[in-house]
């Protein structure tokens, strides 16, 4: 029964250091620095390292969506996990989390607008070209 149980608690902690690992490392190899420096951090290093690791997160995202041949889920899953950690830093550190212009979800919102108005004026250049192609000797 206590081998059971420290074996619950081996496994556990094993994926946890597992998931420190893959943090640390997405965030060394994305933002060029050592996670557990956060604890040194004052609020506003934190903040400006969240806006930094949100920008990197929503590129990311855009490879993702792109599937760009050096898109990472693993790296894109620990820079989203990495990010976790330093809010949950700054609300230790009694920063309130407000969603700021800067904030993911309005980059992502600026970036389905974009994206969208590239698909209209493609589409807009591919009819036209199409036209082109079918007047040729003939009328519309």
């Amino acid at each position: 029964m206590n081998i059971e149980v420290d074996r619950e608690a081996f496994l556990a902690r094993q994926k946890l250091l597992a998931i420190e690992a893959r943090q640390r490392f997405a965030f060394q190899m994305s933002c060029g620095m050592d996670i557990s420096k956060l604890d040194s951090f004052n609020i506003s290093e934190a903040r400006a390292l969240e806006l930094k690791l949100v920008r990197l997160i929503e590129r990311e995202r855009q490879r993702g969506l792109e599937k760009h041949w050096s898109y990472d889920l693993n790296r894109h899953i620990a820079m989203t996990q990495a990010l976790d950690r330093i809010r949950q830093r700054l609300l230790e550190l009694g920063a309130a989390l407000d969603v700021s212009p800067k904030g993911a979800d309005c980059v992502r919102q600026e970036t389905i607008a974009t994206r969208r108005a590239r698909l209209r004026v493609a589409l807009t250049a591919r009819r036209l070209a199409r036209r082109t192609l079918l007047s040729r000797g003939k009328p519309i």
